[in-house]
Formats: C-alpha cells, structure tokens, sequence
C-alpha cells in the first residue's frame, strides 16, 4: 500500500467541458475536489464485481512501486 499522502496523488487534465462542469460540480455541491474525485471514482469502480476489485488490488501488490 502506499506509504503517504504524496504516493497517492494522481495528476490528469480534464478536457475543457469535463473541467468547467468539474469545477462547478465542486462548486455547486460546496465539497473539496479531492473528495469529488473520491465520489466519482466510487460511482465509476460500483460497475465492477467485487471478483474484479479483488483482481485490481493483487494486480497492484504485483507492480507496486518499491
């Protein structure tokens, strides 16, 4: 597992349309965009069986930075 905060960090650019209705998302719902990130990320990974959750995660032990 990741050792801190700083090993967890992802950096992405949205495209245009996907960072305004981002950032009003965050604006109108007044929450940080870490915790809309973590919100939308739940929703995305709620497609998934816990089968593949569980894949992912021994998938990541494999090729977790040392």
């Amino acid at each position: 597992m990741p050792k801190n905060s700083n090993d967890r960090r992802i950096q992405g650019y949205l495209k245009p349309r996907k960072f305004i209705l981002f950032k009003a998302y965050v604006d109108i719902e007044e929450v940080s965009e870490s915790h809309a990130i973590n919100q939308m990320f739940d929703f995305f990974m709620q497609q998934f069986s816990e089968h593949d959750k569980e894949l992912f995660l021994q998938h990541y032990k494999k090729i977790k930075p040392q």
